[in-house]
């Protein structure tokens, strides 16, 4: 390598961690916000979905205390872990919070994370859709009942 390129690369090799630290935070950053802004909303819904990614990824929506919801996220353990299994039957207690993990994580889980809002839009769909159809049930026992009339 010629001498006039190492203070280039020496510059370089400084340059490349305070770029990398503005960039991690950057995302972190834009992590907590969507974290927030799905705090805010009135209807929460436990989910997850199970990432096409090798490894494997699940990242799920679900509560870590009381009345905070976080972005988590659970790499399995390829020796007991089943890629057919349904995202509904992944438990997610030992899941963490995405805003804990590290930066490799939460760059390999940044590129799904709609994907995971998809997932928490269709899950709560599937559920007004499963309410619906049970008031509707529980009226026809009501009709039958005679608790209320034909046509209410």
């Amino acid at each position: 390598m010629p001498e006039k390129q190492i203070p280039f690369v020496f510059e370089r090799l400084s340059q490349i961690p305070v770029r990398y630290r503005i960039l991690a935070s950057e995302l972190s950053d834009r992590l907590v916000a969507i974290e927030s802004r799905l705090n805010q909303l009135p209807s929460k819904i436990q989910t997850s979905v199970l990432v096409d990614s090798k490894p494997p990824l699940v990242l799920g929506f679900g509560r870590v205390r009381r009345e905070r919801w976080s972005i988590l996220v659970l790499e399995p353990d390829l020796s007991t872990f089943s890629s057919t299994i349904s995202p509904e039957d992944i438990d997610l207690s030992d899941a963490i919070p995405l805003l804990d993990s590290s930066i490799d994580v939460k760059i390999r889980a940044s590129q799904y994370i709609n994907l995971l809002l998809h997932t928490i839009v269709n899950r709560q769909t599937d559920g007004l859709s499963r309410l619906e159809q049970a008031i509707a049930s529980i009226g026809d026992v009501e009709r039958a009942l005679g608790i209320k009339k034909e046509g209410q």
